[in-house]
């Protein structure tokens, strides 16, 4: 991101000394025009004495400023015009792409959307235009015969899920100073990723009214308490035990130690950071998490924010948990999904 800042801020910046370039370029042709006039005004007129006002019937003349021609102030104006186009055709440029859309096989993906958004600035008319096409048979798309600054590249279809933060959606097509343009090769099109959607299942969830997640209020002394996830009810009895060691809330900041902990007896738990979580693993798992934060450690941290998978039960069922707390938060909060057939499929409906 920075490197694109300061691709526009040299261009910016170029711009600007083009055009005190053409301005001083200006006031230099209408200087010595003026000496110029001066000069063959004193020659023609010389010595220039009179006391008496011009008139029609005293035709002296009165040297001043003399008129410029108007050749000057379009030279200016022919200076500033060129200085503005070469910004623009550094701005703007042809833009042509072409992609592909894959599934999480390497499959083409036919028929996928594909929203196309382009930027354009003055002189040209300044804003965002759009267009949207289709993927081939062959997963394949491209676009050509438009001109901008940039190309955004939006993918998506019907029954597919995306896959954030592996395709490239923003291209740079500007030739500004310190910044290379994109350059397309329709030989090598751009891939871009969907994942087919499976069979999702009723999934037991951890909403609750306007709430997404179950808070759990704690005891500060390490007291355990039972969170039953399937109800949403805390007490004595829960497939999750927690408990907790903090400060109270007035004193958090000058606190030097804290901890929390999750048991599940006879089940367990296993960290969890797939893009798609959708199948629990089978083994692997843990009883018991346990968090020991000391100041002046190199794991000190105020806030817990993990993903696991978990189990419970005999025979055994599986879900997913979201943990969030902190040192000066009373409890967690915990976000879930528990497939209550025992099946390890944890993709929604």
């Amino acid at each position: 991101m920075k490197s694109k800042q300061s691709s526009w801020l040299i261009g910016l910046i170029l711009l600007l000394v083009i055009l005190i370039y053409a301005t001083w370029h200006l006031h230099k042709h209408e200087a010595a025009a003026i000496d110029n006039s001066l000069i063959l005004t004193n020659q023609e007129n010389s010595p220039v004495v009179s006391s008496m006002p011009a008139s029609a019937n005293n035709p002296t003349q009165q040297i001043g400023k003399p008129q410029l021609s108007s050749g000057f102030s379009q030279a200016g104006t022919g200076l500033i015009s060129s200085a503005v186009s070469a910004w623009s055709q550094q701005i703007h440029r042809p833009i042509e792409f072409y992609g592909k859309v894959v599934d999480e096989k390497n499959q083409p993906v036919a028929e996928a959307n594909i929203q196309l958004v382009w930027t354009q600035f003055s002189p040209l008319p300044e804003g965002s235009f759009n267009t949207n096409v289709v993927s081939d048979k062959n997963g394949l798309f491209g676009i050509s015969s438009i001109t901008g600054a940039s190309l955004g590249v939006y993918v998506s279809k019907a029954g597919y899920y995306n896959v954030d933060g592996t395709d490239n959606s923003h291209f740079i097509y500007s030739a500004l100073p310190g910044s290379q343009p994109f350059n397309p090769d329709p030989n090598h099109p751009v891939v871009y990723h969907l994942r087919r959607k499976g069979a999702g299942v009723d999934l037991i969830t951890s909403k609750n009214g306007m709430k997404k997640y179950l808070a759990v209020a704690l005891p500060l002394d390490g007291s355990p308490v039972g969170v039953d996830l399937i109800n949403h009810k805390i007490g004595v009895n829960g497939q999750v035990i927690v408990s907790q060691i903090k400060p109270s809330a007035d004193l958090w900041k000058q606190a030097s130690k804290w901890s929390f902990d999750m048991q599940i007896p006879g089940g367990g738990f296993l960290h969890e950071n797939d893009a798609f979580p959708f199948l629990a693993p089978d083994s692997g798992y843990q009883p018991e998490i346990s968090f020991n934060f000391q100041t002046g450690q190199t794991n000190w941290t105020t806030d817990i924010e993990q993903d696991f998978y978990f189990k419970f039960g005999n025979p055994p069922q599986y879900g997913r948990l979201h943990l969030d707390t902190s040192i000066d938060m009373s409890g967690a909060r915990l976000t879930y999904v528990i497939n209550p057939d025992g099946s390890r499929n944890l993709e929604p409906k």
